[in-house]
């Protein structure tokens, strides 16, 4: 028995080291062509603007139905029917840890693909797409992580903060999988 708790404890111990390491990386900066340009979809969250890459996204529709799902991070309002497929809802705002200001209610949702993952996120309103040059977004003024995921890699110059739908949709904490013990 002590034999097997001390294998228990090294396995730990390598797996902690591991993350350890992951995390003391410093983060792989995209490489930027100079004259590259990238469409952004433009959307409102609470009182901030967010870019994603056109390229992620695969529609977008009102909000006409949303079914909880108890028992999942509150990020995750719940599913959408999708013309007969199941799509989990995540709330941007929530995920973002955004305050609440107003009474803005979702009315669209924009649905992404990426990281082999479906998702359809809950945003206020859509205000079109726009083409920036891609060595005129800059990086965040200081590092935006959401619990150790660096979700926001740059911002343009009228205050867009863009996206990195691959860190988001490859988030962990987006996993739901069976119960852990």
């Amino acid at each position: 028995m002590e034999l097997e708790l001390s294998r228990i404890e090294k396995d730990v111990q390598r797996i902690l080291e591991e993350r350890a390491r992951d995390l003391g990386r410093l983060p792989k900066q995209k490489t930027r062509a100079p004259g590259a340009s990238q469409e952004l979809l433009i959307l409102g969250v609470g009182d901030e603007l967010f870019g994603v890459n056109i390229e992620y996204v695969q529609e977008i529709q009102i909000l006409r139905g949303l079914t909880p799902v108890p028992g999942i991070p509150d990020f995750w309002a719940g599913l959408i029917n999708l013309r007969g497929r199941l799509v989990p809802a995540l709330d941007l705002r929530k995920y973002l840890e955004l305050p609440v200001r107003g009474g803005a209610a979702y009315s669209k949702i924009v649905v992404i693909t990426g990281s082999d993952l479906t998702v359809a996120m809950f945003v206020q309103e859509v205000k079109g797409s726009r083409r920036f040059a891609t060595d005129a977004i800059r990086p965040p003024v200081r590092e935006v992580l959401n619990h150790g995921v660096q979700v926001v890699t740059g911002i343009t110059s009228d205050l867009i903060s863009v996206l990195d739908l691959d860190a988001l949709l490859g988030d962990p904490r987006l996993a739901v999988g069976a119960a852990r013990p």
